[in-house]
């Protein structure tokens, strides 16, 4: 799984949200709370960091202006 996030597979990240839906589902039913709110978020901020790498850049997003074109011409 590791492997196939790591190469960009989309069913790797799909795959993945079985974690977090499981801490919600688990904190949800069971009441356990503070642990799973915390394991949670962090599962979550970690799915939501690897949609540009697993599916690219926004299509016809532009690049920031690189520093040579910022700086005044001499």
């Amino acid at each position: 799984m590791v492997v196939a996030l790591r190469t960009g597979r989309r069913w790797a990240w799909a795959a993945c949200w079985y974690v977090p839906v499981m801490f919600a589902i688990h904190s949800v039913v069971l009441g356990s709370g503070l642990f799973d709110v915390i394991t949670g978020s962090i599962a979550i901020l970690g799915q939501l960091l690897m949609i540009r790498p697993v599916f690219g850049a926004r299509r016809g997003a532009t690049a920031p202006p690189s520093a040579e074109n910022l700086m005044p011409a001499r």
